[in-house]
């Protein structure tokens, strides 16, 4: 399994490998750390202020015989949040074994720190399978309009 992000999943890439039987499941019995070959894990949370929790959105996801997504559903968050769970987690892969197999994985972000003009984010791992994006509000574009 490899998952795809910046230094940030450190926490989460230990837990995985640390647990791996547990690590990303609902239950023993989904396995989907067996699944997994290449997850990617959005990379920021949507648009929102300071001190804004969303979350978690579950993400039920079944590969299909090439290891593609097939499906995807989400439950929970909001609009935007599953909006975002579902284009970063689209183009993760997974073992042409599992194909048929519902996968599913936990995602909650969260908006900490005063706003700056280029956010970054980090990720932290709750197991069984709940990945928790932190990030930084962004500070609003002003264009000044020439002769104005």
């Amino acid at each position: 399994m490899r998952l795809i992000y910046r230094a940030g999943t450190t926490m989460a890439l230990a837990a995985c490998l640390l647990f791996p039987e547990t690590a990303l499941s609902d239950t023993p019995a989904d396995g989907a750390a067996e699944c997994v070959e290449n997850l990617q894990i959005p990379r920021h949370g949507p648009p929102g202020k300071p001190g804004d929790a969303i979350g978690p959105v579950v993400a039920r996801i079944v590969p299909d015989e090439s290891g593609r997504v097939k499906s995807i559903t989400t439950e929970g968050g909001t609009e935007r949040a599953a909006l975002l769970v579902k284009s970063w987690v689209s183009e993760s892969t997974f073992l042409p074994r599992c194909a048929g197999r519902t996968v599913t994985f936990k995602f909650s972000f969260r908006i900490e720190g005063p706003p700056i003009e280029y956010p970054f984010s980090w990720v932290t791992f709750q197991s069984p399978n709940h990945f928790i994006i932190y990030s930084r509000s962004r500070k609003p574009d002003t264009f000044r309009v020439p002769g104005k």
